[in-house]
């Protein structure tokens, strides 16, 4: 008789808890839509690290349908991804190939120095496009239902659990990178120029006022007088 080849715990994929999709946004399909399958999943990666959860291959496959449906669903069935297309583009970014990606389904995947270069690239390319989309005011008050509402909610709670935010409340600020604030803070990368942070920076004041957040809007105000190049004050600075 044969014997069954028992698997040990190396040889099963890296498991990891559910996480909230709620905290990545899903993109307007004409933000996207003349962009590259790798740029995509590159963001996608770096979004799910940024956001403190491992890029393991489910995480990855779920997170790229939720922000980007429209590229990473299955035909026919738009509301499943298609975790085999996202499996050929893991393998189009690994060594062998783009060069982006590191790592494997057991262990998770990480973005090496291009990779986060590719996915800074495209962060910008999205953010310009959204600037071109008019939303469209339908019957029923669709920009102040309780989604919307939920959702503003959910950026400003984020931005009070960064560690960027922690670490400004314990007043240990000499430890928080530009590129960990401008993320945190804005959801931005520092590659963005200072009309993007700018808006950013002033949008996101305006709303925390109204949702009356004085926490969050302190830790603004503190990023615009310690960092204020983060908030697109660089340009004004340098005309005095």
């Amino acid at each position: 008789m044969g014997h069954t080849q028992k698997r040990n715990a190396t040889d099963l994929p890296a498991a990891s808890a559910p996480i909230d999709l709620r905290l990545f946004s899903t993109y307007d399909f004409n933000q996207y839509s003349e962009m590259g399958l790798n740029d995509l999943l590159a963001y996608a990666v770096w979004a799910l690290d940024t956001a403190g959860h491992r890029p393991t291959f489910e995480n990855i496959v779920v997170c790229a349908h939720r922000m980007f449906p429209e590229k990473f669903s299955l035909v026919g069935y738009h509301e499943f991804p298609d975790a085999a297309r996202v499996q050929r583009v893991i393998l189009h970014l690994g060594p062998k190939y783009v060069g982006w990606l590191n790592g494997k389904n057991k262990t998770g995947y990480s973005l090496n120095p291009n990779g986060i270069a590719a996915a800074g690239k495209a962060a910008t390319r999205l953010q310009q496009k959204a600037g071109n989309i008019l939303v469209e005011e339908k019957p029923g008050g669709l920009q102040d239902n309780i989604a919307m509402r939920t959702a503003v909610e959910t950026r400003l709670s984020r931005i009070r659990e960064s560690s960027s935010y922690k670490l400004w409340a314990e007043g240990i600020t000499h430890e928080i990178s530009d590129e960990s604030l401008i993320w945190d803070a804005l959801q931005l990368f520092i590659t963005a120029d200072d009309s993007s942070k700018a808006e950013a920076y002033q949008g996101l004041v305006k709303t925390a006022r109204s949702h009356q957040d004085s926490e969050v809007e302190q830790f603004l105000e503190w990023v615009k007088k310690r960092r204020p190049y983060l908030t697109g004050q660089t340009i004004k600075r340098q005309r005095k």
